[in-house]
C-alpha cells in the first residue's frame, strides 16, 4: 500500500529518500484507480510524518482527509520547541486555507487556538531568527479567518465578536512587548517594532471593514489594554510620526557680519 512506503522511509531516516517518496505518492494519488479510502489514509500519513509540502498538494478538496489529518497538524503546532516545524506547518495550512475555502471552518476549529498560541509565543517571548516570518504567517491565517467570517454577512455575529476580541488581546500583548515604529519607547529584549506595526494595521483594518464589531470589542477591554490599543490605532492612522524630541539647529546666518 502507498502509505506503507512513508512508514518505511520514515524508519530509514533518509531525507532524500523521503523527498522521492513524497513525489511518488503525489503522482500516484492523482490516479483514478487509487481508492478514496487509500487517498485519505495517505494524506493522513503525510501529516503524521511531517511531509507538509506533499500534504498541502494532496488535499484535493477532501473533507474527510482534512478532518483526519488535522489532528497531526494540531500536534505539530503544539510542539513547543520546534521552530522549523512550526514554520512548515503554518505555510501549509495557510496555503490549504487559501486554495480550499470550504475546508477553512474545519481548519479554524481544529487549529485556530494553536495558531494564536504560536503568534503570542513568537511575538512576545522567543527570540528566533525567523520570528517575523512565523508571525506574518500567523497573521495571514487570521486574515483568512476574518475574511471568511465577513463573507457570512453577519450570520454569526457572536462568533465574529469572539474571534476579533481574542485576536485583539493577542495583538495588544505583541504591541506592548515590541512597541511601535518611531515611538521612542524603551525596547524589551528581542523587541521588533515591525511586529507592533503589523498588529496595529490589523486594528485599523477591522475599524474600517467592521466598525460595529470594532466598537463592541473595544468596549469590553480593560482600561490598560484599551490605552495600548488606542495608542496603536492613532499611531498607524497618523503614519507613525516620530515622538523623539527635536534638536534645535543653530542658525549660522545670524553669525554673518
Amino acid at each position: 500500500r502507498l502509505h506503507g512506503i512513508l512508514e518505511q522511509v520514515d524508519i530509514a531516516g533518509c531525507s532524500e529518500l523521503k523527498s522521492s517518496a513524497q513525489d511518488f505518492i503525489i503522482h500516484c494519488l492523482s490516479n483514478s484507480l487509487i481508492s478514496e479510502n487509500e487517498k485519505i489514509i495517505c494524506v493522513d500519513k503525510l501529516a503524521l510524518f511531517n511531509c507538509w509540502d506533499a500534504w498541502q498538494m494532496c488535499m484535493h478538496d477532501q473533507m474527510a482527509a482534512a478532518t483526519c489529518s488535522l489532528t497531526h497538524v494540531r500536534r505539530a503546532l503544539s510542539d513547543g520547541k520546534n521552530c522549523k516545524r512550526h514554520g512548515e506547518v503554518l505555510v501549509a495550512i495557510v496555503t490549504v486555507a487559501k486554495e480550499h475555502k470550504e475546508l477553512l471552518p474545519n481548519i479554524i476549529s481544529s487549529v485556530g487556538a494553536n495558531v494564536f498560541e504560536i503568534f503570542k509565543q513568537y511575538g512576545t517571548r522567543q527570540e528566533q531568527k525567523d520570528r517575523i516570518l512565523l508571525c506574518a504567517n500567523c497573521m495571514k491565517f487570521i486574515m483568512l479567518t476574518y475574511q471568511f467570517l465577513l463573507s457570512r454577512n453577519g450570520d454569526d455575529v457572536s462568533s465574529e465578536h469572539a474571534f476579533i476580541s481574542t485576536v485583539f488581546e493577542v495583538l495588544v500583548d505583541i504591541v506592548s512587548h515590541n512597541g511601535l515604529p518611531n515611538q521612542n519607547a524603551t525596547a524589551l529584549p528581542g523587541a521588533d517594532p515591525a511586529l507592533g506595526r503589523m498588529s496595529a494595521q490589523f486594528f485599523v483594518h477591522v475599524l474600517r471593514t467592521s466598525p460595529a464589531t470594532f466598537k463592541a470589542c473595544v468596549g469590553s477591554m480593560s482600561q490598560e489594554t484599551r490605552s495600548i490599543f488606542e495608542k496603536s490605532v492613532r499611531a498607524d492612522m497618523s503614519g507613525y510620526p516620530s515622538t523623539a524630541p527635536t534638536k534645535k539647529r543653530l542658525n549660522f546666518k545670524s553669525f554673518k557680519q
